[in-house]
């Protein structure tokens, strides 16, 4: 599930980079994650990610995780953004 949500906040973190300078994103941590309750084998998990803050090189999504609209997990995922390797200024604007 880990993995599923820090796709999930990757691909918001692209989205939001594909007008910048920068080419690529790394998740650099990921904290308060807690699993409310479990799902079972066939449920479908639906997974939405949003932005919570920005700082100059930095991006954290939260990550809500729900079966059948009922919230499973939750989780708060950092990423550094990167151009030709290197951490770099985003130029995101907080909304």
């Amino acid at each position: 599930m880990l993995l599923k949500m820090d796709r999930t906040a990757a691909e918001l973190a692209r989205l939001l980079l594909k007008d910048s300078e920068c080419n690529s994103a790394l998740t650099v941590g990921v904290n308060d994650v807690i699993f409310h309750h479990g799902a079972k084998l066939g449920d479908m998990i639906r997974l939405e990610a949003s932005l919570v803050s920005v700082g100059i090189k930095r991006m954290s999504f939260r990550v809500d995780c729900f079966v059948d609209d009922v919230i499973m997990c939750a989780g708060i995922y950092h990423f550094c953004s990167f151009k030709d390797g290197k951490s770099h200024p985003h130029g995101i604007k907080a909304k």
